[in-house]
């Protein structure tokens, strides 16, 4: 780096990073942009949709949490409709 001599040195160099620090704005926003497209085009219900189907052992605990889920939501629906059952009686 140069040192800066006079006045219109200082002015150049300010007015060169200022330039740098845009190019490297807009680079940064381009690659938000791009990685939001990535995000918003993977679908991953397919892909987890996929392991399931080339692995077996994912496909059994997939089933295994899924069950486990649907019992725990059931339990729970009845346990509420119990509740409700015995305010009413009582």
């Amino acid at each position: 780096m140069q040192k800066i001599k006079n006045e219109s040195d200082l002015r150049y160099r300010k007015l060169w990073l200022r330039s740098e620090i845009r190019i490297k704005e807009h680079q940064i926003a381009n690659q938000i942009s791009t990685l939001r497209n990535d995000i918003s085009t993977v679908n991953l219900g397919q892909e987890v949709v996929d392991n399931i189907v080339n692995n077996p052992a994912t496909l059994i605990n997939t089933a295994k949490i899924t069950f486990g889920f649907i019992t725990a939501l059931r339990n729970r629906s009845r346990r509420r409709k119990e509740k409700k059952l015995k305010a009413k009686r009582n």
